[in-house]
């Protein structure tokens, strides 16, 4: 009776020794795999957050700026006389000050941001070609209006009308990175 004791406290103490072995391992595996959960969210935390900057570089440092500069375009032409032709225009006197101070002016400042941000944004033909063809028109303009004899045409003159391709490659680019914005302060 007592090797039947022995035998069967050794096999309930194996039991037991293998039970905690296996309870050992299982809760440590499990931490394991909690470490890794952590882990992967923290990376998809920082990848987001990276992301996040990144729209917010772009969207603060090239598209806010100019896009709120070609709507300060929009409202000046219209007070030039010799650029709109419009009835809101104000007298011929004043056109030199307005084209001059105002509208070059504004667009040399959107010709800055573009040189000093455009390593904020991604690049590509439509884009390119976008801001091409607004340099095109700003260096026409602003040279136009320096030479007594062409003061009084205007860049499309010179097979260079403003670009209105350029203020809706802006917005629809402004919008698209707005709405990605959104997403991701949504994931939150």
């Amino acid at each position: 009776m007592t090797d039947k004791l022995i035998e069967i406290i050794v096999e309930k103490g194996l039991l037991a020794i293998i039970i905690a072995l296996a309870g050992f391992w299982i809760s440590k595996y499990l931490e394991i795999d909690k470490q890794r959960i952590t882990l992967q969210n923290k990376i998809k935390e920082t990848n987001r957050d990276k992301i996040y900057s990144q729209i917010e570089k772009q969207l603060s440092n090239f598209y806010y700026p100019i896009y709120f500069r070609l709507q300060k375009d929009n409202a000046l032409w219209k007070l030039s006389p010799q650029l709109s032709g419009s009835k809101d225009a104000l007298p011929q006197e004043t056109n030199d000050i307005i084209e001059k101070d105002y509208i070059l002016k504004n667009h040399n400042e959107i010709l800055s941001t573009i040189q000093n941000n455009i390593h904020f944004v991604e690049i590509d033909n439509e884009l390119q070609e976008s801001i091409n063809a607004y340099i095109k028109h700003v260096t026409v303009y602003d040279t136009i209006r320096k030479i007594n004899s062409t003061s009084k045409l205007n860049p499309i003159d010179f097979d260079a009308p403003y670009p209105n391709s350029f203020v809706e490659i802006i917005k629809a680019r402004m919008t698209i990175l707005q709405k990605k914005n959104n997403e991701l302060l949504n994931e939150i």
